[in-house]
């Protein structure tokens, strides 16, 4: 009898604590309660119990929760009204990509920690939608959908918060951004390789000196901080930065050959920093078809960390898709409930540089890879 005095005391306890919590704006609305497992090591109680607790503050109004998610202050009523949508690219091929869906996720995840709902679809099927009156009103837009060869920006004769993926849409200057810290990334693989004690660094990119770099601005980016972090140390730039001779309509392996040939022809190299994964691919190739042993492949530090690098062991860049989406919808948010006001924000997220060891011909391969390395020699 005693014990279930004291644990309905506790329950008490933690009732009183959440609602002192909540009321007072220790928890503020639409954040999330302490974990299950915090309160009940606080409280000497088993998780069950103390979801029994939060299941009541939900039903009294003061809380509600989020399948999958977890458990936030706040009465799920309102959320309804609150729609957000995100504008998916019109290529089958990249909106089913990883990237895509890590960016997805990320903002569909925050949105409904928001207490928001989503709607994501093509710019067409948007438009389509809203020239049938369909849509519902939009309390903020996510605009991943920009492409540069065919310029469009989302107008709906509102004046909705908007967000774009920088690099994607051409009124950037008009609405906050969201994307990645392409010149830390150059300035970090840089530095790694400048650590490991490497001093004719080159830069492997894809856009072209001169024209439109609206399609490539990450490119321009991370060659900017290779190029900071080379002359930081003193070292020489010229005639290690190698980019397209002609500009080109999207990125392809054509591109990627022709400034890895140019790479190659020049010999000047000791390391190099390739601006994503089709070109250390490329890279990789025009050694293998050169018969150029292992042991004289520099050094690669790439971006993008596809299935390619971890296959072959490249040190690359993992996107944080998921933190993108999710500041993405942050800023939204923040437009829509006035706490972000005046010019546009411009959020940057760092990416993580996964090092990886030299791989040799007699390590296994990376499950989902290709079924074999070249028998005899070593990669970097």
């Amino acid at each position: 009898m005693a014990s279930r005095l004291i644990i309905a005391e506790k329950k008490k306890l933690i009732k009183n604590a959440v609602r002192s919590a909540c009321r007072s704006g220790i928890i503020k609305p639409d954040e999330m309660t302490p974990p299950l497992r915090q309160l009940a090591q606080d409280y000497a109680l088993s998780k069950n119990v103390v979801a029994q607790v939060l299941q009541e503050l939900v039903e009294e109004g003061l809380l509600y929760t989020i399948p999958r998610v977890g458990t936030f202050a706040g009465n799920s009523n309102r959320h309804n009204t609150e729609y957000y949508l995100l504008l998916l690219p019109e290529s089958s091929g990249y909106t089913d990509s990883t990237h895509l869906q890590q960016i997805r996720i990320g903002f569909e995840g925050r949105i409904a920690q928001l207490g928001g709902a989503t709607l994501a679809m093509t710019m067409d099927m948007a438009m389509s939608y809203m020239n049938e009156g369909s849509l519902p009103p939009f309390t903020g837009i996510f605009d991943f959908a920009y492409q540069p060869e065919a310029p469009r920006a989302w107008k709906d004769g509102t004046q909705s918060p908007m967000v774009s993926f920088y690099g994607r849409n051409p009124d950037a200057d008009r609405c906050d951004t969201v994307g990645y810290d392409d010149i830390g990334g150059g300035r970090k693989a840089t530095q790694q390789l400048i650590h490991m004690g490497f001093r004719r660094i080159a830069f492997l990119g894809l856009h072209t000196a001169c024209g439109d770099e609206t399609e490539t601005v990450w490119s321009v980016q991370r060659e900017q901080g290779w190029r900071e972090a080379m002359l930081k140390e003193g070292l020489i730039v010229s005639g290690l930065s190698y980019t397209p001779l002609r500009a080109a309509s999207g990125i392809n392996t054509a591109l990627a050959h022709d400034v890895v040939q140019q790479a190659i022809n020049a010999d000047e190299m000791d390391a190099a920093v390739c601006v994503n994964d089709i070109v250390a691919r490329a890279l990789l190739e025009a050694y293998d078809e050169f018969g150029i042993k292992a042991t004289r492949i520099p050094p690669i530090i790439s971006f993008d960390d596809s299935q390619f690098a971890r296959s072959r062991f490249i040190s690359s860049f993992r996107l944080p898709g998921e933190e993108v989406g999710s500041a993405a919808a942050e800023l939204l948010s923040d437009r829509r409930s006035g706490k972000l006001t005046g010019p546009p924000v411009h959020r940057r997220i760092p990416m993580s540089l996964i090092s990886r060891l030299t791989a040799r011909s007699t390590w296994p391969v990376l499950a989902g890879g290709p079924t074999t390395l070249h028998n005899t020699e070593e990669y970097i």
